[in-house]
């Protein structure tokens, strides 16, 4: 990882087109703490803004916390989906993670992003804007360090969907892109927290936004074999192994839908 301090300018030390986005954002809803964890690049790509969707959900990181009487979560995420103007529907979407609980950091973590969409009926409906992007931070002796991930793998490939096989309904191809992000944290700090941001443009309308973001924690210092976060990701593993995978879905509709703001699972 490369940890610097994060330089955070005043408002008076922005620049003006940054100063102006980010003020139309806050004023549509976008959530200033999380403004503030962003690249001006990030903030940038958002002007044109017409409306801003906002999600949170709170993830267990855990098996203990998954079953724990108290629900208090290791994560919370928050995902965002900002509209931009233009003839077709545009949005640049975030998906901003923060650990609420006494976060314990043993090795590597990864996230995955699999933009809209998934499900071959619903990605004929948008094409990727951009690459996706981000950054993870935490706070140590009240000033906040930042870092680019460690690495972001780009995951392109068609597999076939037989869940319904049974059901008659025919075998569909399903067109896959996941984005891996890979880190690590330091131990000692508060308030840790990322973000992975995308662009995406409308192909046809009707058809409903849906990106996933997933986490995966190491939650033991103890491997046999040893793995990563990211092969562990990418391993289904039936049963207790080391690490704890959590999933969040954010949907908004598309404007085949004009009364509908959004949808969560």
């Amino acid at each position: 990882m490369n940890w610097s301090v994060l330089q955070q300018s005043s408002d008076q030390d922005l620049n003006q087109e940054v100063l102006e986005i980010k003020n139309s954002l806050i004023q549509k809803g976008f959530p200033k703490e999380i403004l503030e964890d962003l690249k001006e690049e990030d903030i940038l790509a958002c002007k044109g803004a017409t409306q801003v969707f906002t999600e949170v959900s709170y993830e267990p990181m855990s098996d203990e916390e998954y079953y724990s009487e108290e629900k208090i979560w290791g994560i919370q995420v928050t995902s965002i989906g900002v509209q931009l103007s233009g003839k077709s529907e545009r949005y640049r979407i975030f998906h901003h993670f923060l650990w609420r609980a006494d976060a314990k950091f043993y090795g590597t973590e990864c996230i995955k992003v699999s933009p809209t969409s998934e499900i071959a009926d619903y990605d004929a409906g948008w094409t990727m804007g951009s690459d996706i992007t981000g950054q993870v931070l935490y706070t140590k002796n009240q000033t906040n360090y930042v870092s680019p991930y460690h690495s972001i793998e780009i995951k392109r490939e068609d597999e076939y969907d037989t869940s319904d096989i049974f059901n008659g309904f025919p075998v569909q191809r399903v067109h896959k892109l996941d984005t891996l992000a890979t880190f690590s944290m330091p131990r000692g700090g508060t308030n840790y927290r990322g973000y992975m941001t995308y662009s995406i443009k409308e192909l046809k309308k009707g058809y409903m936004v849906i990106s996933w973001f997933n986490y995966t924690h190491q939650t033991t210092p103890f491997q046999y074999p040893v793995m990563t976060a990211k092969e562990s990701e990418k391993t289904f593993t039936l049963g207790k192994t080391n690490f704890y995978t959590s999933q969040t879905e954010f949907w908004i509709l598309g404007s085949k839908w004009k009364d509908a703001k959004r949808k969560s699972l």
